[in-house]
């Protein structure tokens, strides 16, 4: 059985709405999501955790290269991913960093390898990658390196480390976002 604490409000329209601490266990009691909810939308810090199973990006490189869980970490704003998303494995590795601004890719992005060393490295503007793109082997050796202007053309450059996530809003739970497979209910 599934167990779900969260508490509500009731909004200006006399609706119930999700408001303060929301935290879900799986049927063995461990964490399977925790944060806030701030009149509805998600607020603050909000951690998910993810066994590979639960979305395809964990089947792709490099994230099949790590340890499930996996755990996803970022910071929402009125119903927005703000920040550093952050996924590390089960032994505390650091896959991805991703610079988000108002639900957008924005800033820096980089994809690590077990070792610790980057494998992708990118950067955003608004969604859309922009400025330099670098792609590693396993060793650290630079294979590929591109500087992009307002780049439309991302599956064509980082497949499926990217793909169809690269320009799409990321917003709060039952909205479109960049991770779709992470922050359900």
């Amino acid at each position: 059985m599934i167990k779900i604490e969260k508490n509500v409000t009731i909004d200006s329209d006399g609706n119930f709405v999700t408001h303060g601490l929301y935290t879900e266990w799986n049927e063995k009691g461990a964490l399977v999501q925790t944060g806030n909810y701030k009149n509805g939308k998600l607020d603050g810090a909000w951690i998910k955790i993810c066994q590979a199973s639960q979305a395809k990006m964990f089947d792709s490189f490099p994230y099949n290269k790590f340890k499930a869980p996996f755990q996803s970490t970022v910071e929402f704003v009125d119903g927005e991913m703000n920040g550093v998303w952050s996924i590390t494995d089960a032994n505390d590795r650091v896959v991805n960093n991703i610079s988000l601004e108002e639900g957008l890719r924005h800033g820096s992005a980089v994809w690590n390898l077990p070792s610790g060393l980057s494998v992708y490295e990118s950067e955003y503007e608004n969604g859309v990658l922009n400025g330099k793109f670098i792609e590693k082997d396993l060793t650290g050796k630079v294979v590929k390196q591109m500087d992009l202007v307002a780049c439309q053309w991302y599956e064509k450059i980082l497949g499926r480390v990217c793909g169809q996530f690269v320009a799409r809003r990321v917003s709060g739970l039952g909205r479109k976002r960049e991770a779709s497979h992470l922050y359900e209910n």
